[in-house]
C-alpha cells in the first residue's frame, strides 16, 4: 500500500563485502568472524549463551549519553562477561534518538578509522551489476573501455543522485507520507550529516509555538523541498552543485522508486535544461541479472 513502509530481509553479503559480511578484520587479525544466524545456533546454542537484556542496560549507561561513552561502557560491559557466547535482547544499542541528534558525533574518529569501514567493499553481485552498465554511466571514446579508477573509486562525469518517494510521499493527495512525518517532527539531518564540515547543513524555519506532531506552511516547505523535491526542485539543486563543483559532468543517474509519471517529468525536464537524454539514467533503466534484480 502506498504510504506504507515495508522492510526487506537481505543478507549483508548480498550487499556487501569486509568483516561486517563474515570477512577477515585484516591481516594477522584473529576477532572472530560476523557468521550467520544459522551458524550461530550450531557453535552457541541456547544452553551455552549469556542473554543481555538491552533495555535493563540502558537504564545504567544512560540513554542520553554522548555516544563515545555509551560505545565505551557497552564495550567494557561485554569484556568484563567471562561468558563465551553473548546474545543481546531488546532495544536497540543505538537507537535513531542517538543517530538524530549530535550525540552521535563523537564517535566519527572511532568509526571511520575502523576495520568494519575501512575493509568496507561492495559484493560481487552489486560490482557485476556496475561493470554490466558502466557504458550507460560513462563516456566511451572510440575503443576505450568503460572502468572506475581505484585511485577514486569515482566514475568521471557522472552525477548520482538519490531520489526516495515511495513511502516518502505517501498517498498521493495526502499528507502520510513518511516526509511529511519528520516535518511534523521536527526531524534534522541525522547521523554524519550532521558533521560541521558537511557542506549542506540543516536550517528549518523556527518551531517556536508549534506543537509538536503539527507544522506551519513554511515548516512543511522546507520539509518536502528536502526530502519530496518537484522534478524543478531537483533541478535547482542540481545547477547549484554544477556552479559549485567545477566539474564537468555528462551523464546522471537517478537511484529511485519514484513513479513512471514522475520520472516522466524529470527526464523532460533534464532534457530541457541541457542534458543529454541518452545520458539521463534512472533505477528502472539498468540491466540487472536475477541477483541484481532480487
Amino acid at each position: 500500500m502506498a504510504g506504507q513502509r515495508d522492510v526487506l530481509k537481505i543478507p549483508y553479503n548480498a550487499l556487501l563485502s569486509g568483516p561486517t559480511s563474515g570477512m577477515p578484520w585484516g591481516p594477522n587479525d584473529q576477532h572472530p568472524r560476523a557468521v550467520s544466524q544459522k551458524y550461530w545456533e550450531v557453535v552457541c546454542p541456547g544452553s551455552e549463551r549469556r542473554v543481555v537484556n538491552a533495555d535493563e542496560v540502558m537504564k545504567q549507561v544512560d540513554r542520553e549519553s554522548d555516544g563515545i561513552k555509551m560505545l565505551t561502557d557497552w564495550a567494557k560491559l561485554m569484556r568484563d562477561m567471562p561468558e563465551r557466547c553473548v546474545e543481546i535482547q531488546g532495544t536497540q544499542v543505538f537507537d535513531f534518538y542517538l543517530i538524530g541528534s549530535t550525540r552521535i558525533l563523537s564517535l566519527w574518529e572511532t568509526f571511520k578509522n575502523h576495520p568494519t569501514v575501512r575493509l568496507l567493499e561492495d559484493s560481487e553481485v552489486v560490482k557485476n551489476g556496475v561493470r554490466e552498465n558502466m557504458s550507460k554511466l560513462q563516456k566511451i571514446n572510440g575503443a576505450q573501455r568503460p572502468y572506475i579508477p581505484k585511485t577514486t573509486g569515482t566514475i568521471e562525469g557522472l552525477l548520482g543522485i538519490h531520489i526516495r518517494r515511495g513511502d516518502y510521499r505517501g498517498d498521493l493527495g495526502k499528507d502520510n507520507g513518511h516526509c511529511f512525518g519528520l516535518g511534523r517532527w521536527g526531524a534534522t539531518y541525522s547521523g554524519w550529516s550532521q558533521l560541521p564540515e558537511m557542506h549542506d547543513k540543516y536550517d528549518s524555519p523556527s518551531r517556536e509555538g508549534v506543537e509538536g506532531g503539527q507544522y506551519t506552511p513554511e515548516i512543511k516547505e522546507y520539509y518536502l523541498k528536502h526530502c519530496l523535491p518537484t522534478p524543478r526542485q531537483v533541478i535547482a539543486r542540481i545547477r547549484e552543485i554544477q556552479r559549485e563543483s567545477h566539474t564537468h559532468l555528462s551523464h546522471i543517474f537517478v537511484a529511485n522508486n519514484a513513479e513512471d509519471e514522475y520520472l516522466a517529468d524529470l527526464r523532460q525536464e533534464l532534457v530541457a535544461d541541457g542534458w543529454e537524454a541518452d545520458n539521463i539514467v534512472t533505477s528502472k533503466d539498468l540491466r540487472l541479472n536475477w541477483q541484481a534484480t532480487s
